[in-house]
């Protein structure tokens, strides 16, 4: 089911390109104090799930685990909507603790940059510029269409023509974040406390009818438009907001600490399972998943996101566990590259099947999977180390204000 999937659309998934020390922000209103690693280790699960759902080979068998397996790996598109809650999580508390500094959006913006542009740039260049030197027939559609990328609109060619871009279709996730978040620090500002709350609800009740409006006429494009166009998936980013303004600002819901509830994660909880155990389709081209269930989705990974940032105990030792909080710091670079990495490992091991027969079938494609991720985790170290850590160094000329201002 999976392989099958994923031949037909590559790539679909997010990565969150939130600043990777975002979850080291402290507010008054949050009973935490340093870097909140349960937040560093939800990254690590998300990024987890979407390399999963990309590379994992389906499991044979009609037994229960094997189901069950299955039907875990064909939604870890999932994936994306915790990346959008914890996106409009972190940089939503980035941005209310700003409120009121003078460089205000001078520093947002810049230090987004430095994180973002530096690493996001330099694979377009190496796809579009070096590739076509050794295989000209690598990224063709891409090359053709290469002015979305260079501007983050990348996702409406993707939605219009149905995932055209072999290990390049991700890339859409990164263009929904950056066009949200070219109104949403003015947005901020210029809003009360209790106004953010009214405005989140309203994004969540606009995409999830906007999804609805793009589905009910059963159009193939008009689902992938629903999936990947900014104003669908803003709910997401939504509910992580939603979560950041409750923590600084109890006052604002009624009743307070609601997104705090356990009760309210547990019903959440069985509500999204509902939905996908009872679901023939876990894909999100099913009409129910794309609608009700990503509202779902995105409130519940919103209600997570914040329990996560105020929990201790198992729950926030679990998470803060050094292998996701390794994947969790690793995780851009390791979802911008790991589908093209995919890719070329596939057909590395496909060439020499024929002389070591125990690449071949399943096992090959296991063998595909794991060395994808060991050499996808190894290139992103690298990455990190000797590239983006360097133009995240200038960050320190852009401090982030705390002004603490409402």
């Amino acid at each position: 089911m999976i392989r099958s999937f994923r031949n037909s659309l590559t790539s679909q998934a997010t990565l969150p390109d939130a600043e990777p020390d975002a979850v080291s922000v402290c507010v008054p209103a949050l009973p935490v104090g340093g870097q909140v690693r349960a937040l560093d280790g939800i990254r690590g699960l998300a990024i987890f799930f979407v390399m999963i759902y990309h590379m994992a080979p389906g499991f044979p068998g009609h037994g229960f685990s094997a189901r069950f397996l299955t039907r875990l790996f064909s939604s870890g598109w999932f994936g994306v909507d915790l990346f959008f809650a914890l996106s409009g999580f972190l940089i939503t508390g980035i941005l209310l603790d700003a409120r009121g500094s003078a460089d205000y959006f001078r520093s947002f913006y810049a230090r987004r940059m430095l994180r973002i542009f530096p690493l996001y740039y330099l694979v377009l260049f190496l796809v579009f510029f070096v590739t076509p030197a050794f295989d000209s027939s690598l990224y063709q559609e891409a090359r053709k269409d290469q002015a979305w990328f260079w501007l983050y609109l990348m996702n409406i060619p993707t939605a219009l023509r149905n995932f055209p871009y072999r290990s390049m279709n991700h890339l859409w996730s990164l263009a929904v974040e950056e066009q949200f978040y070219l109104l949403w620090p003015a947005l901020v500002l210029w809003t009360s406390p209790r106004g953010m709350v009214r405005l989140c609800w309203c994004l969540v009740a606009a995409a999830f009818c906007s999804r609805v409006l793009l589905t009910s006429g059963q159009h193939a494009p008009m689902l992938v438009a629903a999936y990947t166009f900014t104003p669908c998936r803003s709910d997401g980013l939504a509910c992580g907001a939603l979560a950041a303004a409750s923590l600084r600002h109890a006052s604002a819901l009624n009743p307070p600490g609601l997104w705090q509830s356990r009760k309210l994660w547990l019903l959440l909880a069985l509500a999204v399972g509902g939905v996908f155990c009872f679901s023939s389709d876990v894909t999100f081209f099913n009409p129910v998943i794309e609608t009700i269930g990503i509202s779902l989705l995105a409130l519940f990974f919103g209600v997570s996101v914040g329990i996560a940032a105020v929990s201790h105990g198992r729950a926030a030792t679990l998470l803060g566990c050094p292998p996701l909080a390794l994947l969790g710091k690793y995780s851009y670079c390791m979802y911008i590259i790991h589908p093209a990495i995919y890719h070329l490992v596939s057909q590395g091991v496909a060439s020499v099947s024929p002389r070591f027969p125990f690449l071949r079938g399943h096992a090959g494609e296991w063998a595909s999977m794991a060395a994808s991720l060991s050499t996808t985790m190894a290139l992103a170290w690298m990455s990190w180390t000797c590239y983006e850590s360097r133009w995240l160094s200038l960050k320190r000329y852009f401090p982030r204000s705390r002004t603490g201002k409402d």
